[in-house]
């Protein structure tokens, strides 16, 4: 059961912290530099609203449901450091991404 919750924990962590992670290291600085305000606004809107779901869900889930959450925690924590990494790395697909989704 313990694999289970941690691929689905690093399922979910992969889509999740990238609707995050991505827009904060690479979305606002470029929208600050090209001075694109209303961009500004709307990724804080959908950072805040991610961060909100992911928070109820890890918190409806855990507290409700699983009594050993340790494979959520791990799937979560590797799929936010592989976001992260990604994301400092970059590419041409995320930079793509990025102007495909924000218009930058």
């Amino acid at each position: 059961m313990a694999i289970i919750f941690f691929a689905l924990s690093w399922f979910y962590g992969i889509f999740a912290f990238s609707q995050i992670i991505i827009p904060i290291i690479r979305g606002i600085p470029r929208a600050i530099n090209k001075k694109k305000e209303v961009r500004i606004i709307q990724m804080f809107i959908s950072i805040a609203i991610w961060s909100t779901v992911t928070y109820f869900l890890y918190e409806f889930i855990t507290g409700k449901y699983i009594k050993h959450e340790n494979p959520i925690n791990i799937g979560l924590i590797i799929s936010a450091f592989m976001i992260l990494f990604k994301s400092f790395r970059g590419g041409a697909d995320l930079e793509s991404d990025i102007y495909d989704s924000y218009g930058l």
